[in-house]
């Protein structure tokens, strides 16, 4: 009799256990959840000083531009640039595009973000997830001189390295140098420019 009454209330602890097991993963698997998702597309805009010495002069000023970044993976990702470069009297001294790859030294190319979803339906959006990056580029750039009497093209290799600050926002401040050296048989135009800018997740 005894050992009975001791089968029968074993039994009902499991029955009960395992029927609190399973409530237990039906509100897991119920609730919201966290996803995190990988921003692989960046837009950077910056601005900075500029040093331009050509075959024929040299000239100082300002310089502004704007890249699309996409990312193959953490590392590595492409560049397409664009920018202007001013003299101190801000006439436009050169205009040019650039396609390079990029390579993140430290860090990711790519941001980040964490998303709440319940049921398959997104709700709402936390921070991305903070990171410093450094990044190399070197690519191919077009540029185009404008000369006293014409407009000459030049074409070159384009060097540059950007440090991206840790933010808990959706852009990043940057700091960065750059280099370009471009020619056209005998027509040179080396470029040394530094520049701050942002940088910031398109989708």
């Amino acid at each position: 009799m005894k050992k009975s009454w001791l089968l029968s209330l074993v039994f009902s602890l499991s029955f009960q256990l395992a029927h609190a097991q399973q409530d237990s993963v039906a509100l897991e698997t119920i609730g919201p959840a966290i996803k995190k998702t990988k921003k692989m597309h960046m837009v950077q805009v910056q601005t900075g000083l500029s040093a331009l010495s050509s075959s024929r002069a040299s000239e100082t000023g300002l310089a502004y531009g704007v890249d699309y970044f996409y990312s193959f993976n953490p590392l590595w990702g492409a560049v397409i640039s664009a920018g202007q470069g001013l003299n101190t009297g801000l006439e436009v001294l050169t205009t040019d595009i650039s396609g390079s790859f990029a390579y993140a030294w430290k860090g990711k190319l790519y941001t980040e973000q964490l998303e709440i979803e319940n049921e398959g339906q997104h709700i709402a959006n936390i921070s991305p997830l903070p990171q410093e990056t450094w990044v190399i580029t070197a690519g191919i750039k077009q540029n185009f001189f404008n000369g006293t009497e014409t407009i000459l093209p030049l074409t070159g290799p384009t060097f540059s390295v950007t440090k991206r600050f840790p933010s808990a926002t959706a852009q990043n401040a940057l700091v960065g140098a750059g280099f370009d050296y471009t020619f056209n048989g005998d027509n040179t135009l080396m470029a040394f420019k530094v520049f701050v800018g942002v940088n910031f997740s398109v989708f």
